[in-house]
C-alpha cells in the first residue's frame, strides 16, 4: 500500500498548515481532507478524488503531478498515470 497520505500529512504539519485553513480556502469538506490524510480515498466522491487531491497538494506545497500519478496507480488507473502535461499545455480540440 502506498504511503502517499502519510507523506502529505507530514508535509502539511511541517508547513504548520491547519486543515481548517485548507477547508476554508478550497471549500473541500473537512471530513474529505481527513480522509485524504488517512489514506481512505474510498470516502471521497469518486468524481472528485483527483480534483480534491490536487487542490490539497497545491495548498500544502506538494507536487500535485506526482500525487496524481501515485493515486492513479493506487486506484488501478495506470493508463492515467502519465501526467507529463500541465492543464495549460493540454491541447484543446477545435470545435
Amino acid at each position: 500500500m502506498s504511503d502517499l497520505h502519510k507523506k502529505l500529512k507530514a508535509l502539511r504539519r511541517e508547513q504548520k498548515i491547519d486543515l481548517a485553513a485548507i477547508e476554508k480556502r478550497t471549500k473541500i469538506n473537512l471530513e474529505y481532507l481527513k480522509a485524504i490524510e488517512s489514506g481512505k480515498f474510498e470516502v471521497l466522491p469518486s468524481t472528485y478524488i483527483r480534483l480534491f487531491l490536487k487542490a490539497y497538494c497545491v495548498e500544502i506545497g506538494a507536487d500535485p503531478v506526482d500525487a496524481l500519478r501515485q493515486i492513479n496507480i493506487l486506484l488501478g488507473d495506470e493508463e492515467l498515470s502519465d501526467f507529463s502535461m500541465t492543464e495549460e499545455e493540454t491541447p484543446v480540440e477545435e470545435i
